[in-house]
Formats: C-alpha cells, sequence, structure tokens
C-alpha cells in the first residue's frame, strides 16, 4: 500500500485485518528523519501496528510532489511497494481497505493465482450488507 504521515491510523485497520505481508511505501517530506525512525513511523500513541514483524517499509523522499507542484505520485510509491513486497503474489490496496469476514476464500483465489499466472482474482472494494 501507500501513505502518508496523515494515513497512519487509516493503516493499523488494514494491517489488523489482512494475514499476510504488507510493503508499505511510504512518502515523506521529512527523508531523514523519517528513515531512521523506521518502522516507528507507523505508531499510534506508541502503539506499533498489529503483527508489524510481516511489515515492509520503504519512505520515499516528496521531492516536491505535493508542494509546490500538488501533485501526489501515486505509480512511483505503487511501484516501490511492490518492488519491496517480500511476496510472489501481490494484491495492490489503498490504505483504507479493510478486509471484512473470512480470508478463506481470499486464501484459496491466491493458491489459484500461484499455480496459474493467468488466473486473476477481483475482490469487491464495498460490501454494504443490511442494517449496517
Amino acid at each position: 500500500t501507500i501513505m502518508t504521515e496523515d494515513r497512519v491510523l487509516a493503516f493499523h485497520r488494514l494491517a489488523a485485518s489482512w494475514p499476510w505481508p504488507i510493503s508499505v511505501a511510504y512518502l515523506s517530506t521529512e527523508w531523514h528523519r523519517d528513515r531512521r525512525l523506521g518502522l516507528q513511523l507507523l505508531d499510534v500513541q506508541a502503539q506499533p501496528p498489529p503483527d508489524a514483524h510481516r511489515i515492509v517499509l520503504s519512505v520515499v523522499a516528496d521531492r516536491g510532489y505535493r508542494q509546490p507542484q500538488n501533485l501526489f505520485p501515486f505509480n512511483l510509491l505503487r511501484n516501490v511497494a511492490v518492488e519491496n513486497c517480500a511476496s510472489k503474489t501481490v494484491l495492490v490496496a489503498d490504505v483504507d481497505f479493510v478486509l471484512g469476514g473470512s480470508v478463506g476464500g481470499l486464501t484459496s483465489a491466491v493458491a489459484e493465482v500461484e499455480e496459474d499466472p493467468r488466473v486473476a482474482v477481483l475482490l469487491p472494494a464495498f460490501d454494504v450488507r443490511a442494517g449496517q
């Protein structure tokens, strides 16, 4: 996933719902400081994200993308996250993505993709249920 400092809480929700390795490309305006902090960048009130041992963090310097250009380097960050992913099967997901329900179906779908690279898995982004 890709993120900035204002998405740390959302990342905790993602990490709590996602049981597999996570590769994060973090866009930083304070690259030298943030690189030293490492995974502590992802702490919320001194609490690390769930199962932090499975997280690979890549700190990417904001070289004027957001200011003065008012741009966000989505492709650059996505590519960095994918390049540093510890898994051979990758799901590119927004930091706000939360996996709901059982992961059993997804686990079997991933196994199918690994057996046949022509297979793709489609995940619904929104699941609205009555009463929610």
